[in-house]
């Protein structure tokens, strides 16, 4: 991948991320599950729901 498309892709990645935790009062608690669900997507591993979350990012 080209760098722009590089930036585009983890620009969407973070709007996804906001989109799930936005209501979730705890920063820790955000931070946490960011990590978690960009380590799934990163990761490769096949996990359930992982498609669906591959799709509204990319």
């Amino acid at each position: 991948m080209m760098p722009a498309q590089l930036r585009k892709l983890d620009r969407k990645l973070a709007d996804y991320l906001h989109s799930i935790t936005v209501r979730m009062s705890c920063a820790e608690s955000r931070c946490a599950l960011g990590d978690y669900v960009t380590d799934l997507m990163l990761n490769g591993e096949q996990r359930a729901g992982l498609d669906e979350m591959k799709c509204a990012v990319l």
